[in-house]
Parts: structure tokens; C-alpha cells; sequence
């Protein structure tokens, strides 16, 4: 479970305020089963009084919700429960509280206060051991008030976490499909049909990633027009200069229908990178050897650049990487203004130039035809782009920066 997120602050919470209000209807519970206690002891002790005098005993016993029971000692003897309250034994049965009272013992020793204490026992109508007293108050009421107080209160708060928690969800789930949104995949839906806020926020996200998804199907079916209609043509034109006699012309338009045919190969890999339907084929290779084959594809050799190489190796889809790696020397070549520097280390490739800094629009690598960079004349921007994607791709980390007269391309392989 992430810390950070609102669910898990949401649960900490209703734990932690389950768990006091637990613990405060538990020590109420305690502090009145302890009142009770209390009010009993009074309450007996004034049965005692009571029980002494014979006049207007029912009426007395009745402001006590008490009564003289019907029952002996013989038939509390199969009580359910049996315990003392002080001095005073209660017995339980059929959901009914039973007193016996039975007068003090008289102190040892002392024949006055048993002389007396005699008297008054035969000046009675009645013995106090005898009587067994009904108690109808029903001191557990209030106890289970609390329980049920208690129980309801704890159902409450546990369904509105439920209920919350499920409100949450499409959050959690919108969340999900963004980061799917992040890594290029758009073959999913956000659409709800809730009315709430997050609701809302998923249908316009929804909407946006319809008018993205329908962008990027005319954008790839606009690239593969133009490489259909355009192939076919170039390559007839390229035979067809072999038959010219005239050399340097023949050059010249070869040159130009050489770059055409390479920018439909550029065009090519964009249709690949934006389709949303490159796999890359990643084991682990040599850096240097991704560079020559970089240095292949350029028909140059190690001559044209300055290279350092300290051995590190990388998990990376050959091919394509090479085409990063291919544009990045390419573009040093083109526009620096001394030999291009390959340096090869533990955990990066640099690439430098010495020249002009970068604006900080033709820094936007995201931007396919970034003409402020390239003129039309030597391409539409698209090297830098397809280098950036492809190491995107690989969740590599690409930078730029400008120090002392220098160009610097970084690729690091530490995430």
C-alpha cells in the first residue's frame, strides 16, 4: 500500500477513530457497570433499614422498585447466578435479582448490644433472615444502550469507509490508465457514468484521449500515404539516373533523390515511434559496437571522430538504438564545427561539439518538425526527435547542455 496515497490516510484515520471511540464507549461502560456496583450497595443497605420496621414495608420496598418475593432459600438454591454485593448476597434467576438479608452478627463479646439487639429481634412482627427481597430495577439498561450504541456506531463508520473507499476507486483506476497514457498506450477508455467530481474529470480526460487518439491514427495514416505514394516514385527515379550521361548532373539529382528516399526512411521510424506499436527487443550488447554500427549506417569510420571507450555494456534493442546513436553523430557532424567526441563511460554516452548553443525552442525534442532547428534544406527536424524516442523507449534518461564552446548529448543508463 503506498503511504502517500489518499486511500491509505483515509483508512489510518477511520482505524484510529474506530479505535478511540471504542476505547471511550468501553471506559463509560466500565465507569457505569462501577456506578451500579455503587447504587446497589446504597440501595440494599436501605432495605436493611426497611426490613426492620413492619409498617408500610410493601409501600417503602415499591419506591426501591423492590418487592417481598414469593421464593425461599430452597428455591434460590438453583439460581443461575450467585454473588455479593458488600455484605449482601444476590442471586439470579429467570432474569430476576434476589436478595437475602440477613441482619449483622452482634460484636463479639459485648452481652449489652446482644441484650438489646435480642430485643429488638423479639419486639418484631418478623425475622430479617428470612426475607428474601425481589429487586425489579433493571440496572443493565444503560450498559446495553451502550453496547448497542456502540455496535450500531462501529457499522455506521465501517460502511461509510466502504462507501468512500468505493467512491475512491475510479481515482485509483484513472491514475492507472494515465500512467498507461504516459508509456504511449491509448487503447483504453476513461469513460463514467457517475455524476461526482471524479467522474467528471474521467469523461474529460476521456474526451481528450479520444481527440489524441484520433490525431495520432490521421498523423500515422498520413505518413504511411506518404510513403506509399512516394517509394515507388523514388525508386524508379534512382534507376532512371543511372541512364544519364551527363555525370555531374546525374550526381546532383542522385543526391537529391537520396535524401528524399532517406527522409521517407526517417518518416518510417516516426510511423513506428507514434503508432504505439514498437517492441523493443532489448539483450544486452557492447556499447561500442551499437556505435559502429552507427558509424555504418553513416558510411563514415572511426577516422571522422574522436572516440573514448571504456568498456560498458547496456540492455538495449540493437537496431534501434544504433538509429539514435546514427542521428546524434549525424547531427554533430552536420552543424558542429570541430571533430564530434564519443566518450563511452561506466554509466553514459556523451556526445560533443563544439558550436553554437541550442535555443531553448530547439531544445523541444518532443517536436517531430522543429524547422527553428533544421532548415528545410537539410531535413525537418526529425534525428533528434527519433534519438530522443528511441531512448525514451528504453527508459533511459537523454539530456542536453552547453559548456565552454560545446554541444553535449548525454545518454545515461542509471534509472
Amino acid at each position: 500500500m503506498n503511504k502517500h496515497s489518499i486511500i491509505t490516510h483515509i483508512t489510518i484515520f477511520f482505524v484510529l477513530l474506530l479505535l478511540v471511540l471504542d476505547i471511550l464507549l468501553f471506559t463509560q461502560y466500565k465507569l457505569s457497570s462501577n456506578a451500579q456496583r455503587v447504587m446497589q450497595f446504597e440501595k440494599y443497605g436501605k432495605l436493611m433499614h426497611i426490613t426492620k420496621d413492619n409498617s408500610n414495608i410493601e409501600r417503602e420496598l415499591s419506591f426501591l422498585d423492590c418487592a417481598i418475593a414469593t421464593l425461599n432459600l430452597e428455591d434460590l438454591k438453583n439460581a443461575d447466578k450467585k454473588y455479593k454485593v458488600g455484605p449482601f448476597e444476590v442471586y439470579e434467576m429467570n432474569n430476576k435479582k434476589y436478595i437475602h438479608l440477613m441482619p449483622p452478627p452482634p460484636p463479639p463479646h459485648t452481652q449489652e448490644f446482644t441484650k438489646n439487639f435480642n430485643d429488638i429481634l423479639r419486639k418484631s412482627k418478623f425475622e430479617p433472615i428470612n426475607i428474601i427481597i425481589e429487586d425489579r430495577y433493571n440496572y443493565s439498561s444503560f450498559n446495553d444502550f451502550l453496547l448497542i450504541f456502540a455496535i450500531i456506531l462501529n457499522i455506521l463508520l465501517i460502511r461509510f469507509y466502504i462507501f468512500l473507499i468505493n467512491r475512491l476507486k475510479p481515482l485509483k483506476q484513472l491514475n492507472e490508465n494515465i500512467n498507461k497514457f504516459a508509456n504511449g498506450n491509448l487503447d483504453f477508455s476513461t469513460a463514467s457514468n457517475g455524476k461526482d467530481e471524479i467522474s467528471q474529470v474521467a469523461n474529460t480526460f476521456d474526451k481528450a484521449l479520444s481527440k489524441i487518439r484520433n490525431l495520432t491514427k490521421s498523423r500515422n495514416l498520413f505518413l504511411r500515404n506518404i510513403m506509399h505514394e512516394f517509394k515507388t516514385p523514388i525508386t524508379k527515379a534512382m534507376i532512371t539516373i543511372e541512364m544519364l550521361d551527363d555525370n555531374k548532373q546525374k550526381e546532383r539529382l542522385y543526391r537529391v533523390f537520396e535524401r528524399l528516399d532517406y527522409l521517407l526512411g526517417e518518416f518510417a521510424k516516426v510511423e513506428l515511434l507514434t503508432s504505439s506499436e514498437l517492441k523493443l527487443n532489448k539483450q544486452n550488447f557492447k556499447l561500442i559496437e551499437s556505435v559502429y554500427q552507427a558509424f555504418d549506417y553513416l558510411m563514415i569510420n572511426e577516422n571522422d571522430v574522436t572516440l573514448q571507450d571504456a568498456g560498458n555494456s547496456a540492455k538495449i534493442d540493437f537496431e534501434l538504438f544504433s538509429v539514435a546513436i546514427k542521428n546524434l553523430i549525424d547531427n554533430a557532424l552536420k552543424y558542429g564545427e570541430s571533430k564530434p567526441i564519443i566518450t563511452i563511460t561506466q554509466n553514459n554516452i556523451i556526445i560533443q561539439n563544439q558550436g553554437k548553443e541550442l535555443s531553448i525552442n530547439e531544445r523541444n525534442f518532443e517536436n517531430m518538425f522543429n524547422r527553428k532547428y533544421e532548415s528545410s534544406q537539410n531535413g525537418l527536424g526529425l534525428g533528434l526527435y527519433i534519438s530522443y524516442a528511441i531512448i525514451k523507449a528504453h527508459e533511459y534518461k537523454f539530456t542536453y547542455y552547453y559548456e565552454n564552446n560545446t554541444n553535449f548529448f548525454e545518454i545515461d543508463f542509471t534509472k
